[in-house]
């Protein structure tokens, strides 16, 4: 039995008529998006298109309200309004200082 010798190496060989057929496939853009808190962020607005540092507002949220019926179903009525008053209570809308476009919100709950 006569050994075969090993397949030449290098470019394939293609019979007569045919190509090679490159195929490329575009790799998916990912977008990462910033995590917003309770303090300002740098990001490219997508309004304006700025490079900014976001400006904040609190506002009462979901997490306020509770805390302020829990105050109030308590006995502490005369309290149940501090949550309301209280920042780190409240929920921030962060928004774009050039266009004043809202470009994120963090909620407490």
């Amino acid at each position: 039995m006569e050994a075969q010798a090993p397949p030449p190496y290098g470019p394939p060989s293609y019979p007569q008529g045919q190509t090679q057929q490159t195929i490329v496939v575009a790799q998916p853009t990912v977008l990462v998006s910033p995590q917003y808190g309770d303090s300002p962020v740098r990001i490219q607005c997508p309004a304006c298109k700025a490079d900014v540092m976001t400006s904040t507002s609190c506002e009462p949220g979901m997490l306020a309200w509770i805390i302020c019926l829990v105050l109030f179903f308590t006995g502490f009525w005369l309290c149940c309004v501090i949550p309301l008053c209280i920042d780190s209570c409240k929920d921030v809308t962060h928004t774009c200082p050039n266009c004043r476009h809202v470009v994120g919100k963090f909620s407490r709950m």
